[in-house]
C-alpha cells in the first residue's frame, strides 16, 4: 500500500492532479469506506447464500413429497 501511496503521490507532484493530492490526504476516509463497502459485499454473499440454502431445501422437500404421491398412486 505504501508503494502505491508513494507513486500516487510523485504523479500528483509531477503532473499536477489536484485529486491525487486529495485522495492521500483524506486516506483514512477511503480506506474507512473500502472497509466498509467489503462488510456489506459479506453481507449480501451471506443472504445470497441463505436464500440459495432455503431454496434448495424447499425444492428437496417438493421433490421428496413427489416421490411420496409415485409410490401411493
Amino acid at each position: 500500500m505504501a508503494g502505491i501511496a508513494a507513486a500516487l503521490l510523485v504523479l500528483a507532484q509531477s503532473e499536477g492532479y489536484a485529486w491525487v493530492d486529495n485522495l492521500l490526504s483524506r486516506s483514512g476516509t477511503v480506506i474507512s469506506l473500502l472497509i466498509f463497502l467489503g462488510v456489506i459485499a459479506a453481507i449480501v454473499f451471506w443472504a445470497v447464500g441463505i436464500y440459495n440454502s432455503l431454496v434448495n431445501k424447499r425444492n428437496r422437500v417438493r421433490n421428496a413429497f413427489a416421490q411420496i404421491d409415485v409410490q401411493l398412486t
